[in-house]
């Protein structure tokens, strides 16, 4: 399995956000109103915690007033309120949902599974895609798919394993042949029991966005 360099998710600078609450498996992360239109559903994120660094997928956007403030509806748009008031965005929270699905120790050795839970502020990285490629390949440097079952562990929804793909598909373009990649998708999917309307569903989509009908 290939390496990661995890020095260079360090620092405030390139970080979008922080980590906000730990629920398990599922992480909330507060991100810099600047940076909350980069992150989608489906997107790779790490999070430096020290000697571990938790990776997430987003499985969910959470864009609203702090609840001491509420919310009216000012008949002005976003871009516009800002203009007339610089500092809104302190009345509003933007944050993100995310399942783990894989963590990387210092070395920067990549492994797929729920790992050490981060800390609260920890910072949140958006990964590149050299890095991505860690999370679907082997010891043996092979195409994997096995961060799908952890995915999809906690909500089987056929939406954000889409999303995923979308998401990820440059990534997994990369991962060698068509015709290997796929199998390798189809042998995980095969084995959860998803259901036979969901695995239609889920092929029909995998080879729609990667382009390979």
């Amino acid at each position: 399995m290939k390496k990661i360099k995890v020095s260079r998710y360090s620092g405030s600078e390139t970080a979008v956000g922080e980590v906000a609450s730990i629920n398990g498996n599922r992480y909330v992360i507060y991100v810099y109103p600047e940076r909350y239109p980069e992150i989608s559903i489906g997107d790779i994120l790490l999070i430096d915690s020290g000697i571990y660094h938790p990776i997430i997928v987003v499985d969910e956007n959470i864009h609203r007033a702090r609840r001491e403030q509420g919310f009216t509806p000012l008949h002005t748009g976003h871009d516009e309120l800002k203009e007339i008031y610089p500092d809104a965005d302190r009345l509003y929270i933007y944050a993100i949902s995310g399942v783990n699905v894989a963590y990387a120790d210092e070395k920067g050795d990549v492994k797929i599974g729920f790992g050490p839970s981060p800390r609260l502020h920890d910072f949140t990285y958006d990964m590149e895609d050299k890095d991505k490629e860690s999370l679907f390949l082997d010891d043996e440097d092979t195409p994997n798919f096995i961060i799908i079952r952890y995915l999809l562990h906690g909500a089987r929804d056929p939406i954000l394993l889409r999303e995923f793909i979308v998401r990820n598909r440059d990534v997994i373009t990369k991962l060698g042949d068509e015709k290997g990649v796929f199998k390798a998708f189809f042998d995980v999917i095969t084995q959860m029991n998803l259901g036979d309307a969901f695995l239609k569903t889920a092929i029909d989509d995998f080879l729609s966005i990667m382009g390979w009908r």
